[in-house]
C-alpha cells in the first residue's frame, strides 16, 4: 500500500510562530512537530522572512526544518537537502520576465523621489525585492498609486505588498515582480 502525499504550506509569523503580544498554544509547535515527522508529509515555509531570518526562527523555536522554503516575500525558493539550502534559480528567471529587463538599480532610482519612503536594511533586499519602510501616518494609498505610475511608466510588471509591523509600530513596503508573491 502506498502512502499518499501530504503537502503542507505554512507562513511562519503569526501563523506558526508568535510576533508581538500574540499568544501561543503551548501544544501547539509539539503538534506541529509531530506531524511535520511523518514520511508522507513534505514542509513548506512560505514567509516574508529571508533565508537568514528562516534559519533562526527554526532554531530559535525549535521547529522541524522544511523541504521547500519559498521566503523573500516569494522572491525566492529553496530546496533543502540533507541540510542544504539550495536556491531555485529557475525561479529567478521566471519572475525576471515581469520587470522587462529593469535592474533593482533602476528600480530602487525611479522611485527615489519618494520621499516618505526609507529604504529597509541590506539584507532585507535581493535583485526582485526592493523593502521600504513607511510610517503608519503617511497617505499609503498616494504612495502606492505613485509608485504604481512609476512604475508602469517603465514598463514593470510590479505588486506592491503592504504589511505593518507591529512590534516595531512601522509600516513596510515591498516592490516584487508582478508574479512573485507568496499568494502566487
Amino acid at each position: 500500500m502506498s502512502l499518499s502525499r501530504l503537502l503542507l504550506c505554512t507562513d511562519m509569523d503569526r501563523t506558526l510562530i508568535p510576533n508581538g503580544s500574540q499568544p501561543e498554544h503551548p501544544d501547539a509547535r509539539n503538534y506541529f512537530r509531530a506531524f511535520c515527522c511523518r514520511p508522507e508529509v513534505t514542509l513548506v515555509y512560505v514567509t516574508g522572512r529571508h533565508r537568514a531570518l528562516v534559519k533562526q526562527a527554526i532554531q530559535s523555536y525549535d521547529l522541524p526544518e522544511p523541504d521547500f522554503a519559498i521566503t523573500d516575500v516569494g522572491t525566492k525558493i529553496y530546496q533543502i537537502i540533507d541540510g542544504e539550502w539550495l536556491e531555485m534559480d529557475i525561479w529567478g528567471e521566471t519572475i525576471a520576465e515581469d520587470w522587462q529587463g529593469k535592474s533593482h538599480a533602476q528600480i530602487k532610482q525611479a522611485l527615489s523621489p519618494m520621499t516618505e519612503l526609507t529604504q529597509q536594511e541590506e539584507e532585507k533586499q535581493n535583485t526582485f525585492k526592493l523593502s521600504y519602510y513607511l510610517p503608519l501616518d503617511a497617505d499609503k494609498d498616494r504612495v502606492i498609486d505613485w509608485m504604481e505610475n512609476r512604475l508602469s511608466q517603465m514598463g514593470v510588471k510590479a505588486s506592491l505588498v503592504w504589511s505593518i509591523d507591529e512590534p516595531e509600530n512601522i509600516g513596510l513596503l515591498d516592490v516584487l515582480p508582478l508574479n512573485a508573491t507568496k499568494l502566487h
